[in-house]
């Protein structure tokens, strides 16, 4: 169904997916990183840690043509990275900052290096996550400039225990990390948002619902899915918040993942038509847009300019995010078929 899907736009997957790697290699800069603008670098190693990612899951499906981009990014784009690591291996959203790390960041960078085939690695960044777990059964972010309700959102927690999933590392304490984030769930189905996350409820709804849904939590899931569905609109995307954030191509590839992780696939419509929505957005250069990072009032940006060590601060694109969270999105879908026994 994904590959019909692909098909009917002149695509398949394994080419979407290389084009969208060309599209990294052209924004790559001489250090390594991927960059949209050469100017704007404040979510560096967040963008580039998804590229690894993006990279590290489609790797083994393409054709000789796009493997080698592949490689060649792979090893740039981690050789950068590892000069972003914090002494004990983990890494901030942007920056080198040993006075703090991000648990999100630093969960997605683990997946990555699992995928690449360095479980080490990987279970050595996982492990220190395990040992930051809070009493509650949460996790934070440790960045002391962030507000304090802005440091414990459930995504946090949602990204952390993916991570552990994936090493075969078990909390501390999982039973009250899953009840932290059951209880997040609001009465509308979603997990709530905050301006410093994108924004957008589809932000905390993707890594969430995944971590109920793999521990049986179905009600949850199924109230999380019965709102994805009541969001979509009539095009098949769905609304982004405003006018000058994230968009709407990056809220339907959130949305999504989101739908996959409850099990929901390309047998919906509803996924069929914003996968085909998806589709029809793509640039010629085989990226997605994904518009800019939210405008923040002046003394938050204050605080980012600070951490980030720099005089100016923007609203960097999120083109190369949104390019590789689409490219995880088509993942998700497709190995959500390939357990149901149809292949793409």
């Amino acid at each position: 169904m994904l590959a019909e899907l692909f098909a009917g736009h002149g695509l398949d997957p394994a080419r979407t997916a290389g084009e969208a790697f060309g599209y990294f290699r052209a924004h790559r800069l001489p250090g390594g990183a991927v960059r949209e603008d050469p100017a704007e670098f404040a979510m560096d190693n967040w963008d580039n840690v998804h590229v690894l990612k993006a990279v590290a899951l489609w790797r083994d499906r393409l054709g000789a043509e796009h493997a080698a981009t592949a490689a060649e990014l792979a090893e740039d784009v981690l050789g950068w990275l590892r000069t972003r690591e914090n002494p004990v291996g983990v890494l901030t959203y942007g920056g080198a900052n040993p006075e703090g790390y991000c648990p999100e960041t630093t969960a997605e960078y683990v997946i990555a290096l699992l995928r690449l085939g360095r479980p080490d690695e990987a279970r050595l960044r996982a492990a220190y996550l395990r040992s930051r777990q809070r009493a509650g059964g949460d996790w934070e972010v440790e960045h002391p400039y962030l507000p304090a309700d802005a440091r414990a959102v459930p995504s946090v927690t949602g990204f952390v225990l993916d991570a552990l999933d994936a090493v075969g590392l078990e909390p501390f304490d999982l039973d009250a990390a899953l009840d932290h984030l059951a209880r997040s769930q609001r009465p509308e189905g979603h997990f709530g948002s905050h301006r410093w996350y994108y924004d957008t409820p589809l932000y905390f709804l993707r890594p969430v619902t995944a971590i109920l849904a793999r521990h049986g939590y179905h009600a949850a899931v199924a109230a999380a899915r019965d709102h994805l569905l009541g969001r979509q609109q009539a095009d098949g995307s769905w609304p982004r918040i405003g006018e000058d954030g994230s968009s709407t191509g990056f809220h339907t590839a959130l949305a999504l993942e989101a739908l996959a992780h409850t099990g929901t696939g390309t047998e919906h419509p509803a996924v069929r038509r914003g996968v085909d929505w998806l589709l029809s957005r793509r640039r010629p250069d085989g990226s997605w847009a994904g518009g800019r990072y939210p405008d923040y009032p002046e003394i938050t940006l204050s605080l980012l300019r600070a951490n980030a060590g720099a005089e100016s601060y923007g609203r960097p694109p999120q083109d190369v995010y949104a390019t590789a969270q689409t490219l995880s999105t088509f993942h998700q879908l497709a190995e959500l078929e390939a357990r149901r026994g149809t292949a793409v």
